[in-house]
């Protein structure tokens, strides 16, 4: 009886084992797909910046399409922003994974090993995962599907239950892209304004500023856009997409 009980046990372990190496056969193809995309973006800004300095370094310099460009640039910055979350947090779990397969391997190992009559009942392994990374990344798989209604309700359930997690500023933020990318830009004012003065210390602030700045622009408020710019340029001066900053305030 306790062979028999020891076999199903193994037999257990076993199955636990396959399926975590198909779990991980997925992370590892997810991965690849996102580093892909990152590529891909990569290459989409770099033409961009090109083309923008050919627009404004030429005589007559069109002023729309280099507008245009910005926006589109903007775009492929936040598109690439995201890709680097989801892979940042798929690599979190790639490797939680691969230590639970490790120990999994070490337990049936063990249970060949030792002597019958010394084998005591293993306990069948629980695989954790973070129910606030599987909340998270609801949120952004509709926010990718253009589902902004969606991502919003489930960005600002994240924010109620978990206000303290290391996330937290990153769903402020895009729910209010949420917003923004719905037209409503006194919406997605207000749930910028909340990144910068609720997660001062998130390195999401400089960018929720940017936006703080493209709302105004887009109701027609040029001069509080160019102050909030001015602003970000005084207490982010070495911010990474400063050339995008500059050349907004030129446009203003």
């Amino acid at each position: 009886m306790k062979k028999l009980l020891l076999s199903a046990l193994a037999i257990l372990l076993l199955l636990t084992a396959c399926a975590m190496n198909q779990d991980l056969q997925v992370l590892r193809e997810n991965d690849e797909k996102q580093s892909n995309k990152i590529d891909k973006n990569e290459k989409d800004i770099t033409s961009l910046f090109v083309r923008m300095d050919e627009i404004g370094s030429g005589d007559k310099p069109d002023t729309r399409q280099y507008y245009q460009d910005n926006q589109q640039l903007l775009q492929k910055i936040q598109q690439m922003a995201m890709q680097i979350e989801k892979l940042e947090s798929d690599v979190r779990r790639l490797s939680e994974q691969a230590v639970r397969m490790q120990r999994l391997e070490k337990k049936i190992e063990d249970m060949d090993q030792a002597p019958v009559a010394t084998q005591t009942v293993v306990q069948t392994p629980v695989i954790n995962s973070s129910m606030e990374d599987y909340h998270y990344q609801k949120a952004r798989e509709a926010y990718v599907a253009n589902d902004l209604a969606k991502a919003a309700e489930q960005f600002r359930e994240f924010i109620r239950k978990y206000p303290d997690h290391q996330l937290a500023a990153n769903s402020q933020y895009w729910l209010g892209e949420c917003y923004y990318g719905m037209d409503n830009y006194t919406a997605a004012r207000n749930e910028f304004n909340k990144v910068v003065d609720f997660y001062s210390k998130s390195s999401k602030v400089p960018d929720a500023m940017v936006k703080i700045a493209l709302t105004y622009k887009q109701q027609g408020q040029s001069e509080q856009a160019k102050t909030e710019l001015q602003r970000l340029v005084k207490q982010y001066p070495k911010y990474e997409r400063m050339d995008l900053v500059r050349s907004l305030l030129k446009e203003l």
